[in-house]
């Protein structure tokens, strides 16, 4: 009995000292609702963002063993919170008992995918909450070179949440019979739905810095942008995923067309034209998504397609807004140009 004892008690003061303590670890962590892949065991947290996602504004959520609390850059994150993880590759876990874990941060984007680059710097894009891109396929008889009815009806349902007309709409107050649609039709049916449309000179002379400067300050102060350019102009890119360029055939000059600016990114430095552009004709994405919608062109092709075509943009407010003078340029100096789009 008595060496029974002895043994018990050897057993229990063993136990004492190899008890493990099994360190706190994160359960979950998600970023703008986004859930991020934790490795607990290679100490990574890999965060992949998407479209609308800056790193420098993230609300961030989290989850952990224990009572452990979380910090970056030396900032305690609270769940729920919006961090600045842009400037920051690691995120320490505390334990209550002091102890720390430093997890490494892997920042990737959709953009990546997209064709892009990696990190999303700057965002300026004019989101409704509901959709209002429209694609010109199935407009009706002309709809091939449709794309002016279908670009204003886009920027009237934007402007104006309550607005329902249709595309044929449309084309049945200005040239009904067929035949393209030009400048001043876009112009003056904006006006017709009580919207005060400028148009604003993109000068040839502009550099293609001053260029895409001038279309991000008429989104910043929102305004869509509504440009007639010539597609031959804008580079095709041959890759179906990819978001970025023209991704239908624009085989001669003269492809007069019009696109709706609705936003730019800024990935990795460089701008990109966050466009609505209506030639979809149902062309989509594995996801669904008219290739059309939210599409990514180089303001660099975009000017050079409009000095040729027609260096202005159409201004467009919300309705009853108007716009800024120094955006504004006198309306009689301004040409008309016709989009003259692809008729099959």
């Amino acid at each position: 009995m008595k060496r029974l004892a002895y043994f018990l008690l050897f057993l229990a003061f063993s136990c004492k000292e190899t008890k493990v303590v099994v360190p706190d670890t994160f359960l979950t962590f998600r970023a703008n609702g986004e859930a991020a892949q934790v490795d607990n065991d290679g100490l990574f947290i890999t965060l992949k963002l998407g479209e609308d996602a800056l790193p420098s504004a993230l609300k961030v959520d989290f989850t952990a063993t224990g009572q452990a609390t979380a910090e970056i850059g030396g900032i305690p994150l609270t769940p729920g919170s919006t961090a600045d993880l842009s400037a920051f590759n690691e995120v320490v876990l505390k334990s209550a008992d002091g102890r720390t874990r430093t997890y490494t941060l892997r920042k990737s984007s959709v953009f990546e995918e997209y064709g892009m680059g990696k990190i999303q710097e700057k965002s300026g894009s004019l989101n409704r909450n509901y959709s209002f891109y429209l694609d010109q396929y199935g407009t009706g008889t002309w709809q091939y070179i449709n794309c002016g009815p279908t670009v204003v009806t886009m920027a009237l349902r934007w402007s104006d949440s309550t607005f329902q007309r249709a595309v044929t709409d449309a084309r049945a107050t200005f040239h009904p019979e067929g035949g393209w649609w030009y400048t001043n039709d876009i112009y003056d049916y904006l006006r017709k739905f009580g919207v005060t449309p400028a148009y604003s000179s993109l000068a040839a002379s502009l550099s293609v810095e001053e260029y895409q400067a001038k279309l991000a300050r008429i989104l910043d102060n929102g305004n869509l942008a509504i440009v007639c350019l010539d597609m031959y102009y804008v580079r095709e890119n041959p890759v179906p995923m990819e978001r970025t360029h023209r991704f239908y055939t624009a085989g001669s000059k003269d492809w007069g067309h019009f696109l709706l600016v609705k936003g730019y990114k800024v990935i990795d430095g460089k701008m990109w034209l966050e466009v609505h552009d209506p030639y979809s004709i149902d062309k989509k994405y594995t996801s669904g998504q008219l290739k059309g919608e939210r599409r990514y062109y180089d303001p660099a092709d975009i000017k050079t397609a409009t000095d040729i075509w027609w260096p202005y943009a159409i201004v467009v407010p919300r309705k009853n807004s108007g716009t800024s003078a120094r955006f504004r340029t006198e309306e009689s100096r301004v040409p008309a140009q016709k989009g003259r789009g692809f008729f099959r």
